[in-house]
């Protein structure tokens, strides 16, 4: 399944396997500063769906934030014609 939030990025969420239910999802963001927001709001939504605590919760977006950030910054040097991809 993909969804589309705009022409630039995407989340996808693929589910498959016979005998297990494997959940993966993925973002894929321009390196614009603004998303991050994108990249929080996917942390929330797999927080919410695997119940996790607030004090880790805390780290894991940290985390996601600060990779997402060095990677728009440092990495692709705010060239928006450049993705984050992030799994």
């Amino acid at each position: 399944m993909l969804k589309r939030e705009t022409k630039d990025d995407y989340l996808s969420i693929l589910s498959s396997n016979r005998n297990h239910k494997v959940m993966e999802k993925t973002l894929k963001i321009v390196s614009k500063i603004e998303n991050l927001r994108k990249v929080e709001k996917l942390v929330d939504e797999l927080s919410c769906e695997h119940n996790i605590s607030a004090d880790i919760y805390g780290n894991i977006l940290i985390a996601a934030l600060e990779a997402a950030n060095n990677a728009i910054l440092h990495g692709n040097k705010l060239d928006e014609n450049k993705y984050v991809n992030i799994a």
